[in-house]
């Protein structure tokens, strides 16, 4: 809570140090001084950006609140960076995804804990986890922005279509997704996804490189190469269900 403290408290103080200096006020100094306190104030409001991104005062508020939500954002944090670094899915530290799972709210950070719990269950093939983390993670999409909702119902469509055979309820979630240039990645992960369990393997992994095409225009170079990675991965599974001429739920974590 420190950390979040640090970048609102500068803001006040570099407006307090300018209004305290000894000597008139040039316009430059005026404006200075009122974007920093104006930062600084607004940063302290508990509010969320329309990506669903919390204000530091949101993040304080939570913390102040709930030792719980304060113990998940920490363990989110971690969980990321760790992540960020190359560790796989599996390989995340257990105890940290329990403490992220720990703070039960309707919040966009109760879906990242959920969704860190999902993919390690998928990776390890635990099954009726993944499938029950996704469900809880289906009833809070209303608090997500628009590409967070998107996300959820792709893997919604897989888990339908390759885990429980259900390609009727497969096709409504992928329906669900706006077919814009923005989604169509997610769609086309989605589509691959359905036609891997219909036995389509070469239609599957088509539409998996139309998927790779759009998430490797990501402008963050750490998290395209996770998603490269994990849809490389994917292709992998396909291409094993092809020559078994099986169909089972591929466990890359692409978003």
């Amino acid at each position: 809570m420190l950390a979040t403290l640090a970048g609102p408290c500068a803001n006040l103080v570099a407006a307090g140090v300018i209004a305290s200096l000894p000597f008139p006020f040039t316009f430059f100094l005026g404006a200075f001084c009122l974007n920093n306190l104006a930062v600084g104030i607004g940063n302290l409001l508990p509010f969320r950006t329309r990506g669903g991104q919390p204000s530091d005062g949101l993040r304080i508020w939570t913390c102040l609140r709930s030792p719980a939500a304060a113990e998940r954002w920490l363990a989110l944090a971690r969980l990321s960076a760790d992540q960020l670094d190359g560790v796989a899915s599996e390989s995340l530290p257990s105890e940290l995804i329990d403490k992220a799972l720990a703070a039960r709210d309707r919040s966009p950070e109760r879906v990242a804990a959920l969704l860190f719990g999902y993919f390690a269950a998928a990776k390890e093939r635990r099954y009726d986890d993944a499938a029950q983390h996704i469900e809880a993670c289906l009833e809070l999409a209303d608090t997500l922005a628009p590409s967070g909702r998107a996300t959820l119902q792709r893997i919604a469509a897989s888990v339908q279509a390759e885990r429980r055979g259900r390609i009727d309820l497969a096709e409504q979630w992928l329906a669900e997704i706006p077919d814009t240039a923005e989604f169509a990645a997610q769609r086309a992960l989605g589509k691959s996804a359905i036609l891997n369990a219909r036995g389509d393997y070469a239609g599957a992994l088509t539409e998996l490189g139309v998927a790779e095409q759009g998430f490797s225009r990501n402008a963050d170079p750490a998290r395209r190469r996770i998603v490269v990675q994990e849809l490389a991965e994917w292709r992998g599974e396909i291409n094993k269900n092809a020559a078994k001429g099986t169909a089972a739920m591929p466990t890359g974590s692409a978003p």
